[in-house]
C-alpha cells in the first residue's frame, strides 16, 4: 500500500512508468534512467533531494565522478 501511494504521489499519471524504472534500476544496478526521469519531472538532482540524506556528499547514481 505504501509503495502504491509513493508511485502515485511521485509518478502521478506515469506511476506505471516509474514502477518499471524502479524495477529496471533494481535488477540492473543502473539508476541512470530513473534519475534522468526524476530530473526531467522534478528538476536537477531530484533523486538526491528526494532520497538522500542532506549530509551525503557523494555523487548521484549514474553520474560520473570527475577526478
Amino acid at each position: 500500500m505504501r509503495y502504491q501511494c509513493f508511485l502515485t504521489d511521485t509518478g502521478g499519471t506515469a506511476a506505471n512508468t516509474l514502477h518499471a524504472l524502479i524495477l529496471s534500476a533494481m535488477i540492473s544496478g543502473d539508476l541512470s534512467c530513473l534519475t534522468d526521469w526524476l530530473d526531467q519531472r522534478y528538476g536537477p538532482e531530484a533523486f538526491r533531494r528526494r532520497f538522500r540524506s542532506p549530509v551525503y556528499t557523494g555523487p548521484d547514481p549514474g553520474k560520473q565522478v570527475s577526478p
